[in-house]
């Protein structure tokens, strides 16, 4: 049995980062998932040089990265808005939160504009967790809107997965929870 620690390391400062696997050395976990809260922390936050500072902090604290793509559909709090104290982390954050405002990440949707826009958010995690080390991507399943529409959202998530399957291989996609009914939320 592997033992692993949840951290929301991208919502930290650089600086901190260490700490998170320092903390999760000490309890002897064996693994980190690394949330990656979208929008907002998501695939476009990060840049190659994060990516690289987190692959050598797992490396030197001997801990394998799982990558979490876990949507938040609303605004962020405004505690986490506040947190940053650089004007550029600012900025960078409140220009995401502009771009993706009403934006959703959803594989089971039955509108081929948000699941192709799903798709390109996925890539672009991939391609983060592939320059981290990252051997595992979690994602939702997305949402269906009644019983009756269930199974047409279930095979858009199977085969959007399915596409991207052939194209990911470095790293595992998995599905955390299949398409789960109620109005998009946190």
């Amino acid at each position: 049995m592997k033992i692993g620690l949840v951290s929301r390391v991208g919502m930290y400062h650089l600086e901190s980062w260490e700490e998170e696997f320092k903390v999760a050395a000490s309890l002897e976990a064996k693994h980190l998932e690394l949330i990656i809260n979208y929008p907002y922390f998501g695939p476009s936050s990060y840049t190659s040089g994060e990516m690289f500072r987190i692959k050598d902090l797992s490396h030197r604290y001997n801990m394998e990265l799982i990558f979490h793509l876990l949507p938040l559909y609303e605004h962020a709090p405004e505690n986490v808005r506040n947190q940053f104290i650089s004007i550029y982390g600012r900025k960078k954050f409140f220009d995401d939160e502009k771009r993706l405002q009403n934006r959703f990440f959803d594989i089971a949707t039955l509108d081929d504009d948000v699941r192709k826009f799903s798709v390109r958010e996925l890539t672009k995690t991939y391609n983060l967790a592939a320059l981290a080390g990252a051997k595992i991507i979690t994602i939702h399943g997305g949402y269906f809107e009644s019983f009756r529409t269930y199974r047409d959202h279930l095979e858009h998530a199977r085969d959007t997965l399915e596409n991207l399957n052939g194209t990911f291989k470095q790293a595992k996609l998995c599905i955390e929870n299949l398409p789960i009914m109620g109005p998009r939320c946190c």
